[in-house]
């Protein structure tokens, strides 16, 4: 059985400076812990052993649920946010903010976003 490493979604927190790389989000618990959490880009359920920190980015709860959902991704190259919903603000290139993140990844996530929203177009 894989369990999931603390430490690297640590690292991956302290490397986004503990604030959703989408928002900015930022707020702690009453003892000071984070409450921004670690998302898995290419999902950990998909890939155990994949349980790396270069696979985490740092997304307030909001946006991690959106991000699971497929509501947005983010570009490979330019690092740039998309998301699929005309009313939302595509953001900036967030590269500076995870220049950490391994592009295979992202590049990942893409292509199952793309796939699970064709699937769903077709019925």
């Amino acid at each position: 059985m894989n369990y999931r490493r603390k430490d690297t979604t640590d690292k991956s927190l302290k490397l986004c400076n503990n604030s959703c790389v989408i928002c900015g989000w930022h707020k702690m618990d009453y003892k000071g812990n984070s409450l921004v959490e670690g998302a898995h880009i290419r999902d950990y359920s998909d890939a155990p052993e994949i349980d790396d920190y270069k696979n985490i980015i740092a997304l307030c709860p909001n946006h991690h649920r959106e991000f699971d959902a497929g509501n947005f991704y983010i570009d490979p190259d330019t690092r740039i946010v998309y998301f699929y919903d005309d009313d939302e603000y595509n953001y900036e290139n967030i590269s500076s903010r995870i220049k950490y993140v391994d592009k295979r990844y992202l590049i990942y996530k893409k292509s199952k976003i793309e796939e699970m929203r064709k699937a769903s177009q077709r019925g």
